[in-house]
């Protein structure tokens, strides 16, 4: 094969046995015993841009390299150059070239342990998160909730995304794992309890989570129920879009804007998204009149919400073994 064959590049170099070895460790890696979709995903886009980097074939990558380990070093230190003279975030180039590239080195038995990498440069999400504090220092010298944020952020959000932030705030749960939520989850949970418990597993790492929600999320949770999904059967999907949000995906499926004639088209509520939640938590903190560029992060994101739950943890010293089971963490 010629490895100078662009169709080489992008196609058949899933054929390379240095490859396939490559793919079979990293499933045999996961929990799950399987190669994931977003894993496999990161892998093609990385290694079709490093084999054109490169100029090389897969396997040729690796010979070359079981003569003169350092060859392999050269060539990921390369793409990293590579990457952020092509437009990559120089964070993001680290972890695609000494990250994941580098992997494909030491699943084909390559001693990569004395590979030096570059220090990761301060994030312009964590000089915005800086910014905004979710916990201050109070009167008694203490930390606690920066609670004007939070409620101003709050104030900015519709109900059912107002109960979600309290949920993400008060259980550490993942945002993802909190949407996979059915109705039955609540109008099945004892009414004389003042707080909702939840048992199960994080979907992304597979670890049991036992969590419990505050009682002022459970009674929100309880209300958005009883008015919001009144009429919805309990395997039904707990959050689910809003007309607004359907009309908007029917703009971006039909490049137009929704008319009174179009509801026989209209999208059917479903289950709500992470990339709608995080849309409207951004677009809450925009009116708040936190300034944000089209690619930075909101410092109101869903994600950080479940970190409040991880810090309130900390400053209450609770066990790290315990957090861990809240959190749905890995716990060596």
């Amino acid at each position: 094969m010629n490895p100078q064959d662009p169709s080489l590049l992008e196609i058949e170099w899933t054929d390379f046995a240095t490859v396939k070895r490559w793919k079979d460790r990293l499933a045999k890696k996961s929990k799950k015993g399987s190669l994931s979709v977003s894993t496999w995903k990161n892998v093609k886009y990385h290694m079709s841009r490093f084999l054109k980097c490169s100029q090389l074939s897969p396997d040729e990558l690796i010979e070359e390299s079981l003569v003169d380990p350092e060859k392999g070093e050269s060539r990921v230190k390369a793409y990293h150059t590579w990457l952020v003279q092509n437009g990559l975030d120089y964070n993001a180039a680290i972890i695609g070239a000494y990250g994941l590239i580098r992997g494909f080195y030491s699943h084909n038995k390559i001693n990569t342990q004395d590979w030096s990498s570059p220090k990761t440069t301060p994030k312009k999400v964590e000089q915005t998160d800086s910014n905004y504090p979710l916990f201050v220092v109070n009167d008694e010298n203490e930390l606690d909730l920066n609670r004007s944020l939070l409620r101003d952020f709050l104030g900015y959000l519709n109900f059912r995304d107002r109960v979600i932030a309290l949920c993400l705030l008060s259980t550490g749960l993942d945002d993802g794992d909190l949407l996979k939520l059915d109705v039955g989850f609540v109008n099945n949970s004892d009414s004389r309890h003042d707080r909702l418990f939840v048992i199960g597993y994080r979907e992304k790492t597979l670890e049991p989570v036992k969590t419990f929600f505050s009682k002022e999320a459970t009674k929100k949770l309880r209300e958005y129920v009883k008015t919001e999904r009144f009429d919805a059967k309990d395997k039904d999907p707990l959050f689910v879009t809003l007309l607004r949000e359907r009309k908007r995906q029917f703009k971006l499926a039909n490049n137009r804007s929704f008319k009174n004639s179009d509801y026989d088209e209209l999208p059917a509520a479903k289950r709500l998204t992470n990339e709608i939640l995080s849309q409207n938590f951004r677009k809450a903190a925009q009116n708040m009149g936190i300034p944000l560029q089209k690619k930075d992060q909101s410092p109101m994101r869903p994600k950080r919400l479940r970190k409040v739950f991880n810090d309130a943890c900390d400053i209450a010293r609770v066990v790290e073994g315990i957090k861990k089971v809240f959190m749905g963490k890995v716990d060596p």
